[in-house]
């Protein structure tokens, strides 16, 4: 893997090809194996899509910043259906008391 990963596992690639994919810091990465006895690197996807060597680093930073951003929109969603939740149940309350 061209960056640190915790667990690679062997898969098939977007191509059909053998090599293995992980996910390093939000990001999944997929690399194609060059030969059957040695497993060196040939093709890399990021996030299903085929990235070219000389253009790895600065896909991969946006990626990782696109996860990011997705992470904490989803914290966001999560908070909003929270206090959506909660104004409901106030309102609810006082329509209670009301009758």
């Amino acid at each position: 893997m061209p960056v640190p990963v915790e667990q690679a596992v062997p898969t098939d690639t977007p191509n059909g090809n053998q090599g293995c994919t992980a996910i390093a810091e939000g990001v999944t990465l997929t690399i194609e194996a060059k030969g059957i006895t040695t497993f060196s690197r040939h093709r890399i996807w990021i996030n299903g899509v085929e990235t070219p060597d000389a253009e790895f680093s600065g896909r991969f930073e946006q990626a990782k910043v696109e996860a990011r951003i997705g992470k904490a929109a989803s914290q966001i969603k999560g908070v909003i259906k929270g206090v959506q939740e909660k104004g409901k149940e106030v309102v609810d309350s006082l329509k209670e008391k009301d009758r």
